[in-house]
């Protein structure tokens, strides 16, 4: 895991909070903004941005968080280890040959609500342990469907 730096880490808290969702651009706010929000210059606020390269965009000074960064921060300010929580998904999916594939099948069977398992669905597409489903028109969601595959097995079987 890279090293984050306390101004990086005020940017991600900002985005795992204010994310309805969990998915890209959810949610979006300029440069200025996010500065005055977290309490750093505009100058240490950019500086943090680079630091979060991948893990945020930034476009003409407007911030765009990438999926990404709920798989890697959710678990510092949300009740939820996506690490923890791709364990068990994975898990059901390879021994349950009726597992749904569905995404609201999938949070509704676990109780999660879409920001939730979308944690989870970054966490599992940065270690291509599901097949990549992602697709335009797909809110809540960040993906069509979720379907393991061979990383998948590799995965959970290493951690059980």
């Amino acid at each position: 895991m890279a090293e984050f730096f306390e101004d990086d880490s005020a940017i991600a808290r900002y985005f795992v909070e204010n994310s309805e969702h969990g998915t890209f651009a959810d949610p979006q706010i300029d440069v200025e903004v996010l500065a005055q929000k977290i309490g750093l210059s505009v100058d240490d606020t950019n500086d943090a941005l680079y630091e979060l390269s991948g893990l945020v965009k930034v476009s003409l000074d407007h911030v765009l968080v990438q999926g990404t960064l709920f798989a890697e921060f959710d678990r510092h300010w949300k009740p939820w280890n996506p690490a923890d929580d791709a364990l068990k998904l994975g898990a059901d999916i390879l021994n349950d040959p009726d597992f749904p594939a569905d995404c609201k099948q999938i949070a509704e069977s676990y109780g999660w609500e879409p920001r939730r398992l979308n944690s989870v669905v970054h966490y599992m597409l940065k270690r291509q342990l599901i097949v990549d489903f992602q697709a335009m028109g797909t809110q809540p969601w960040a993906i069509v469907r979720i379907v393991g595959n061979d990383h998948l097995r590799r995965f959970v079987k290493s951690r059980s």
